[in-house]
C-alpha cells in the first residue's frame, strides 16, 4: 500500500499495522491522510503505548 499511495492509487478502507518492516504505521497513515485524507483507516497493533495510541488518534483512524 505504501508504493501504491505515493503512486496516487485511491483507497476506499486501509488496515495499517503500526510496526511492519519496510515502513512505519505511523508514517503510512500520515501519508495516506495527506494524500487521501477521505480514506478510512484502521490501526492495528500489539504496542501497549499510550502516546502510539495518541498519536495514531489525532489523525483520526480507528485503533484496535
Amino acid at each position: 500500500m505504501a508504493t501504491a499511495v505515493q503512486n496516487g492509487e485511491h483507497f476506499d478502507m486501509a488496515l495499517i499495522d503500526i510496526t511492519m518492516p519496510w515502513i512505519n504505521g505511523i508514517q503510512l497513515l500520515r501519508d495516506d491522510q495527506d494524500q487521501q485524507p477521505e480514506t478510512e483507516c484502521i490501526m492495528v497493533t500489539a504496542v501497549n503505548e499510550a502516546r502510539v495510541a495518541v498519536e495514531c488518534s489525532r489523525r483520526g483512524p480507528t485503533i484496535t
